[in-house]
């Protein structure tokens, strides 16, 4: 049975776009990388399109 390597990466917080989900200016927040993501989930996205054209 192949084993599933879960990536996560931790970025800062800059803004305050994410306050109702409790997210503040200057936290740290730890994000699993992942494809795609189901509706109702907080996502973070780099804004980089890795797909080519």
């Amino acid at each position: 049975m192949p084993i599933e390597i879960q990536r996560t990466r931790r970025f800062p917080v800059s803004g305050e776009s994410m306050i109702k989900a409790h997210i503040m200016d200057g936290d740290t927040v730890a994000v699993r990388v992942q494809p795609d993501a189901e509706n109702g989930e907080t996502v973070a996205s780099s804004g980089v399109n890795r797909r080519a054209a």
